[in-house]
């Protein structure tokens, strides 16, 4: 009989419209002002942790001579950052489901940012590459739990489009790194720090740190949690979060929001969830189970994906995202070195034609011999920066286009057909194209 009454009310609220889903709660909140800080914050995010991980490639030429690498050094040091990534990703997906989203988010970019401004005093090459691969451990979460976040606060409507688009911060950064490397690089400058000598390599990671900090300091003034994973934790602080989206969102006070309780928050008597699905047990968090139990839960949490009937879907994903990564980053991180080797050979053999692997062999592992008078600088070419711009300019506008129309066309359409166009345009003498149409398929 107390369990009939106890619905009463609940019902009723359901049919006013003041107890909703989270779905339609965050629906209520409107698209605004809110949505476009959230996606300038998610932008910058996962524009840094893009950029952690490219900019090595315009450390190679000066960093070579410094730090005499070899061929198979300069290979290292580019994994070290993915390979950091690879191990790390599982991790912070598990703190962002037990700490929350913006908790992991803050955590991780900011200790990136200690191990990126370490690794620009590291005073040898295998210092460098354990930092670097540091890097690689913290930058995995903003590369990529950054889109999840994002995706929490939108609805199927907007939420497509809006994840697209953050496509376009990093090739924002792809036209950014080499301006700032242009105006860094080709100066011939070091301090004596006593361990090392500070030049503008290292400088250039400094920046990049920089621009990280920032990104962090956005995160934590100008966003809030996730209401998604507040709602089952702090229902009240979750109704807080959709006011602030409601008032942004509408110029409004958020006590105008036409909700005062979500479906399925704890502390309602009963619950629409045991109203509608009967009584369920709560789930334990890693925070309660200690480390075997925190195991048994990242294995329980990870298994499924690999049994039917989610077997040949993770499968599929895994490897599209291989394909997709590795021609475009994968391709991405050397582009600078290739460029400086193939302008040196140009310009020291004009009437000289080569393939790209003949001309990498004739220059040689750092491109020039060192300059006696200046040993820590190396001259890089000018077309080794213009090249890349280039690059970045053209695949900015994928990520642009492809946001206005993913939700005509759809989104399985759109995986589709961009890989099959960077093939078609890989074919041709075009590879800014290919670039171009890889950059959404990331």
């Amino acid at each position: 009989m107390d369990e009939a009454e106890d619905r009463v009310p609940l019902l009723q609220g359901l049919k006013s419209g003041r107890i909703v889903s989270l779905e339609e709660a965050v629906r209520l909140t409107g698209h605004g002002c809110f949505h476009v800080r959230l996606l300038l914050v998610s932008g910058c995010l996962v524009m840094a942790g893009v950029l952690e991980t490219v900019v090595v490639g315009y450390l190679l030429p000066s960093a070579t001579l410094e730090l005499g690498m070899s061929d198979q050094d300069k290979g290292l040091l580019a994994a070290a950052s993915y390979a950091g990534i690879v191990l790390s990703s599982h991790t912070w997906g598990l703190v962002a489901d037990t700490q929350g989203r913006k908790r992991a988010l803050l955590w991780a970019t900011l200790l990136d940012v200690v191990a990126s401004l370490l690794s620009s005093i590291a005073p040898n090459f295998e210092v460098l590459l354990g930092l670097r691969f540091c890097c690689g451990l913290f930058t995995s979460a903003p590369a990529a739990l950054t889109f999840a976040y994002l995706g929490e606060f939108h609805t199927p409507a907007t939420r497509s489009r809006s994840i697209i688009w953050i496509g376009a911060f990093p090739s924002v950064g792809l036209i950014l790194l080499p301006g700032v490397a242009w105006a860094v690089l080709p100066q011939c400058w070091g301090w004596d720090l006593g361990f090392v000598s500070f030049g503008p390599w290292r400088l250039l990671l400094v920046l990049c740190a920089l621009l990280s900090l920032m990104s962090a300091l956005m995160l934590w003034l100008l966003v809030p949690e996730s209401p998604k994973f507040l709602a089952n934790r702090e229902p009240e602080r979750a109704l807080a979060v959709l006011r602030r989206m409601y008032a942004l969102n509408k110029g409004g006070s958020g006590d105008l929001y036409p909700v005062d309780g979500l479906i399925g928050a704890p502390g309602t008597k009963p619950t629409v969830s045991t109203v509608e699905l009967g009584d369920s047990k709560p789930t334990a968090t890693a925070s309660s189970l200690g480390v075997g139990g925190t195991l048994r839960l990242i294995w329980a949490q990870t298994a499924p994906l690999f049994k039917p009937p989610f077997l040949l879907h993770s499968t599929l994903v895994c490897i599209i995202q291989f394909g997709n990564l590795a021609s475009a980053n994968g391709l991405q991180i050397w582009l600078p070195d290739i460029f400086n080797k193939l302008a040196q050979f140009e310009k020291e053999y004009p009437s000289r034609t080569a393939t790209i692997c003949a001309a990498q062999d004739a220059i040689g592992s750092s491109g020039q011999a060192p300059d006696p008078a200046h040993p820590f600088c190396a001259p890089v070419n000018e077309a080794m920066f213009r090249n890349n711009l280039i690059i970045g300019a053209v695949s900015l506008a994928m990520p642009l286009l492809c946001g206005l129309i993913v939700n005509k066309v759809g989104k399985r359409n759109l995986l589709g057909e961009c890989p099959g166009l960077s093939c078609y345009t890989g074919r041709r003498p075009r590879p800014y194209l290919a670039e171009w149409s890889y950059s959404d398929c990331e």
